[in-house]
């Protein structure tokens, strides 16, 4: 009996030594979580398991289970020896997206999202589609994204205000004087000859 009470210590002591499979996250680890997933949103909450340390497999795919499925905060663990009873008792701290209503979504981006081709007519989506071009063959050539040019939006209403001068490009919310100087007469250009293709012939005489 000695002998297999001292076996079955021997593994209880193993176990403990190896934290039966269950070990705290690193720190950096948990740092890294929390800078992708940040807290805003979200409440902490507390999950506790127990894992028997003479047989923890079943406890402990439970365990690794719900670590794998939820944002962790941080795992701390106890070893617990109730005479013959001896296991891990694990806290999790996790984050959990909480139930208020989420903030509606910002005018910018509502207009980010649009159509173009179903808000423009044949004629003005042609015109915004070349604008499109110009504006991908300014932007690699300076190495910057497309945004950083102009705008969908701000294309969209050169098309529709009829932008065939500086000064009309200019009066374009968001256009200031750098994107003027720097990009405004290619748009221009590309306008003014948009424009009279779409300029019926006179009447033959």
């Amino acid at each position: 009996m000695q002998s297999c009470a001292g076996a079955r210590w021997r593994l209880v002591e193993r176990n403990a030594q190896r934290g039966a499979g269950v070990q705290p996250l690193p720190t950096v680890f948990l740092e890294i979580i929390n800078l992708f997933f940040p807290r805003k949103g979200m409440i902490m909450k507390l999950k506790f398991f127990s894992v028997n340390a003479l047989d923890p497999q079943t406890d402990q795919e439970m365990l690794d289970d719900f670590c794998l499925s939820h944002r962790l905060v941080s795992v701390d663990k106890r070893f617990v020896e109730n005479g013959e009873c001896c296991y891990w008792s694990v806290c999790v701290t996790y984050l959990e997206a909480s139930s208020s209503p989420s903030k509606p979504t910002s005018a910018v981006n509502k207009r980010a999202q649009i159509d173009y081709r179903e808000t423009l007519n044949e004629q003005d989506f042609a015109a915004y589609s070349k604008l499109r071009e110009l504006r991908k063959a300014l932007a690699d050539n300076d190495g910057v994204p497309i945004y950083a040019v102009f705008t969908n939006a701000q294309l969209a209403d050169m098309v529709t205000h009829r932008a065939t001068s500086l000064t009309a490009l200019g009066e374009i919310n968001g256009i200031g004087s750098a994107k003027l100087d720097k990009y405004g007469k290619h748009f221009v250009n590309v306008l003014k000859n948009t424009q009279a293709d779409e300029t019926p012939p006179p009447p033959a005489g």
